[in-house]
């Protein structure tokens, strides 16, 4: 429970509200103590919401932020959107609209992820903390791959599924279906995904893990040429039913049952020693031409290439040594190829068999099947690549090089390279970070890097206008904190927009659970020329806003179902369609004619056990039909012993019909049973009603609220 208090200010000596702190109980109100942080205990630092979940609070503190306790308040963190509105707190200025707060809630109606809302003096935020199994799963990606939908990231932490086109991750690891963690490469197609896993620890393969739905379910498959030391999976593709695995020193393997049984492929099949450097297998690209298919095979020395009509036999297989071999590595770690004007492209990543030679890596391409190479980003100094795409894409053809510093690309078949700017604030992949994988569509370029996630490259808008725009995803391994951030406001002397939010100031939050929709209610105030007063509500998640009711103004909000009901200055309003129609609901004691009046502000409704309570300017209600009412108020109690002169006084005091605090009250006590009459005058004595007349009551008793005038003649 927040309190506050007014204190003299420390510059004026003017008496402002402070925070009193956090009185916090944990046996039902029977004992009570005090937790005094700053934030929370300070003149204009107080708490004007809080929205427990589970072990967490929050807290809406006005001047002292947006605060957070894990351990059930006992001590609190504050929580800012951006290093902009922490450096205006920590600075004590408080000049920022955006971080000062007035309501939050918790929206947990997301399996396991939680979004945290909180409305401020310019607009509402929103804090995401997703769950690990609904986010990117590291930040070193490995391997890329695209099953016709969805991008599948290989990472060091589990295997990620990612759709680009809603922004929605999936992560399977060991706590939910794989046996490992590190995946070394990745292959898919439509629900056929195939997957290498390795023991960072002991160094060793750990075989094939398997999905044929998409991810639903999997299995691991422990081929003898994919387990152990030397048979790291490199490279999977999947292509016409076939799974082709690079495993190193395991060599080429096939499997043409979904990844239950493989076999080796060889050049020549009577050589099949992982000692000959053509067996020892880093990539595989499978590449269909107008009569047959060709695969290649990158080794630790050359290509090797096998040339199919009937994928089921193979026509024939040739050797593609690298030439230059004097000063060129031979391994080859990456092959993409493709018809061009130019002839059938080869573009292939070298690295050197053994570091500490002095052989360079490089990128080479030949467009005449491997006859003749050319050399490409071999510096001085040398860019040492990882992974090669040829591809075309946005109207043009285009090569893709992931390198160990940055991404280069080029339309001019290596004429010119470009090294991209990989950034959507304020993550980035920089050109001096290690890239280790690239996938490309005709739509999409995907990267991976080692340590600052994935990066992909689209077309944004519509034919006449699309843009490329880069997007990069970054895994949030610090635990407890948000994941990102998003924000409903008005620009500053902007007319809010059709689907926007309508108001900046956000006093009040309330989320409605409708059957499987979330609809987030918020009270916004005008801040601004162009904005308004009025309850705004959202399903989306806060793309889109919706302005239900221009002009009230709404303190809070309570829901049952499809029914909510608003407290607001102009009485306590009822919809059951999302603001649609409204119903105000008039609070009447029928046994006792009391009542709360239509102009009378009302602050709070909690709906508990088949019960709406209504906390008001003029008193509590409780109605379990929403048509009889009970109310309760308190009076300042006058003593059996009082004088004469101090039976008797009324409430409101000083009092205006106009104001929202109910009519005026006559409160009084008899020495002796009597009959009672009330007339009010105005300063030249004149009359201006009889309130009651000669009515009887009994001595004793404190009459409180039984007799009003509205404070109108008549």
């Amino acid at each position: 429970m927040a309190t506050s208090h007014d204190t003299a200010s420390p510059s004026s000596g003017e008496l402002v509200p402070a925070g009193g702190g956090l009185q916090i109980t944990d046996n039902f109100g029977d004992d009570w103590r005090l937790v005094e942080p700053k934030s929370l205990s300070s003149p204009g630092m107080l708490g004007y919401d809080l929205a427990p979940y589970d072990s967490s609070i929050w807290a809406a503190c006005f001047y002292g932020g947006l605060l957070r306790s894990l351990d059930y308040g006992e001590t609190w963190q504050n929580i800012f959107i951006d290093t902009t509105l922490k450096n205006d707190f920590e600075g004590m200025t408080n000049n920022l609209l955006a971080g000062r707060y007035f309501s939050v809630l918790v929206d947990s109606y997301h399996d396991d992820s939680v979004i945290v809302w909180a409305g401020s003096a310019e607009g509402v935020q929103r804090f995401y903390y997703v769950g690990k199994h609904k986010k990117l799963a590291s930040n070193r990606i490995n391997d890329i791959a695209f099953d016709g939908e969805f991008w599948w990231y290989a990472t060091d932490r589990g295997l990620t599924k990612f759709g680009d086109s809603l922004f929605v991750f999936n992560t399977y690891d060991t706590d939910n279906g794989l046996p490992g963690n590190f995946i070394s490469a990745v292959g898919a197609s439509g629900d056929l995904i195939c997957a290498g896993l390795y023991d960072t620890l002991s160094q060793q393969s750990l075989g094939f893990v398997v999905s044929t739905n998409g991810g639903r379910n999997w299995q691991q498959v422990l081929s003898e040429q994919a387990v152990g030391a030397d048979n790291m999976i490199q490279e999977i593709t999947i292509h016409s039913g076939s799974i082709w695995a690079a495993c190193d020193r395991g060599g080429l393997l096939r499997s043409t049952d979904d990844g239950l049984t493989w076999r080796n492929y060889y050049l020549d099949s009577t050589i099949t020693s992982a000692d000959d450097p053509r067996n020892t297998i880093h990539c595989v690209s499978v590449a269909p031409r107008e009569d047959y298919t060709k695969l290649l095979a990158g080794s630790d020395s050359g290509i090797v290439v096998f040339y199919f009509t009937d994928l089921s036999v193979i026509d024939s297989a040739r050797y593609l040594p690298l030439h230059d071999d004097t000063a060129n590595g031979q391994k080859v770690v990456s092959i993409s190829t493709m018809v061009t004007a130019n002839g059938d492209e080869i573009w292939a990543a070298t690295h050197l068999k053994h570091e500490g030679t002095e052989l360079r890596a490089g990128t080479i391409r030949s467009t005449d099947n491997g006859t003749s190479w050319s050399y490409h980003l071999i510096g001085p100094p040398a860019i040492v690549p990882t992974e090669v795409r040829i591809i075309e894409q946005f109207k043009d053809t285009l090569v893709w090089v992931a390198t160990e510093s940055g991404m280069r690309e080029s339309i001019d078949f290596g004429g010119r390279w470009n090294t991209p700017l990989i950034a959507s604030y304020p993550d980035t992949i920089r050109g001096s970070d290690r890239v280790l994988a690239v996938e490309a569509t005709a739509e999409e370029t995907h990267v991976g890097s080692l340590a600052r996630g994935a990066g992909y490259l689209a077309l944004y808008g519509d034919t006449a206008s699309a843009t490329l725009y880069w997007q990069v995803l970054k895994a949030n391994l610090v635990a407890d904190s948000f994941d990102y951030v998003g924000r409903s406001y008005v620009l500053i002397d902007s007319i809010p927009s059709d689907s926007g939010i309508a108001g900046n100031f956000i006093p009040a939050l309330g989320l409605q659970h409708r059957g499987d929709k979330n609809v987030i209610w918020a009270a916004v105030r005008s801040t601004d020329t162009y904005q308004h007063n009025g309850i705004c509500i959202t399903s989306d998640r806060g793309r889109t806003w919706k302005l239900i009711a221009d002009g009230a103004i709404a303190w809070n909000f309570e829901f049952n179902g499809d029914t909510a009901w608003v407290p607001t200055s102009q009485g306590l309003l009822m919809t059951t369609d999302e603001g649609a129609n409204w119903t105000t609901l008039k609070i009447v004691d029928k046994t006792t004619g009391r009542e709360i009046g239509g102009n009378v502000e009302v602050y709070a409704a909690r709906y508990v056990n088949g019960a709406l309570w209504v906390g008001t300017n003029d008193g509590l209600a409780r109605s379990v039909d929403l048509d009889d009412w009970e109310i309760w108020r308190v009076f300042y109690p006058i003593a059996e012993t009082a004088a004469d002169d101090e039976r008797s006084y009324v409430t409101p005091n000083p009092f205006s019909p106009y104001l929202s605090d109910g009519p005026l009250k006559f409160h009084y006590r008899l020495k002796q049973s009597g009959d009672v009459t009330i007339k009010v005058y105005d300063f030249a004595n004149n009359l201006v009603k009889t309130v009651i007349s000669g009515v009887s009551r009994d001595g004793g008793v404190q009459y409180d609220d039984l007799d009003r005038w509205d404070g109108r003649n008549g």
